[in-house]
């Protein structure tokens, strides 16, 4: 009847109140993400199943493919991902703004701020603490680690002190 008024096979199927009968493109694949996903306690992630399924069922499945199948099966994690959070315990006290966003010196080297950077470089992290001069905008002392901590400033403060010809302000965020 459908072809004798030109209408699609979906038609039928929206008003009949079924689905369009096309096969579960997945459907060998969902009860493996059942599986991967029931080997924990608290589930695992959409990325885990996916390595899983890749590892020991040789499938390459993405992970947005193993995200979808897990939110159509109500498959949800337990655990989440902790961020990083690097305040440990009671914090000083501030320092006042001398500065005062005031950004321009008349003289050389008596206004100097400095931070400490991360940059990945070669798969590894290093940590890099300029102090740049507001007279003119030029690195006047650094230093660069492995790991930010108190040996790597006082490493630059002991760079730094060679330079200075008299009293300095040195500014900062305070991340330190």
């Amino acid at each position: 009847m459908l072809d004798k008024l030109n209408l699609p096979k979906t038609t039928y199927y929206r008003y009949a109140g079924g689905r369009n009968p096309r096969a579960d493109r997945w459907a060998e694949v969902r009860p493996l993400v059942r599986e991967a996903f029931s080997r924990t306690p608290n589930g695992m992630g959409y990325r885990q199943v996916a390595m899983i399924l890749e590892a020991e069922q040789g499938l390459s499945i993405s992970g947005k493919t193993a995200l979808k199948l897990m939110r159509e099966e109500g498959l949800r994690c337990r655990i989440r991902r902790k961020r990083y959070d690097s305040y440990r315990g009671e914090r000083g006290r501030a320092a006042g703004n001398i500065l005062d966003r005031d950004f321009g010196a008349e003289a050389p080297m008596t206004k100097l701020v400095t931070d400490v950077t991360e940059f990945k470089v070669a798969g590894a992290k290093a940590y890099l603490s300029p102090v740049m001069d507001l007279y003119n905008n030029e690195i006047v002392a650094w230093s660069v680690a492995r790991s930010a901590n108190f040996a790597q400033v006082m490493e630059m403060l002991d760079d730094l002190s060679g330079s200075l010809r008299g009293p300095a302000l040195l500014h900062s965020d305070q991340g330190w």
